[in-house]
């Protein structure tokens, strides 16, 4: 798969904006006031979650 602007859609670039903005609010969060705030926790665990069972259902074993 190539990766262009051109093959994504709308919804993945939305997608991909809002993620970077929520990791850059965090990070602010974290210099600014040495603690994210509960929201900048509850992103980050579900971004964990995602990506923990996007891996495990692209890498598992088909049997």
């Amino acid at each position: 798969m190539k990766w262009k602007i051109e093959n994504l859609k709308a919804a993945t670039i939305a997608w991909a904006i809002t993620i970077i903005l929520m990791l850059l609010n965090m990070f602010y969060e974290v210099l600014t006031k040495s603690w994210p705030s509960t929201l900048s926790i509850v992103f980050s665990i579900s971004l964990v979650v995602y990506f923990g069972s996007l891996l495990y259902y692209r890498y598992r074993k088909k049997t």
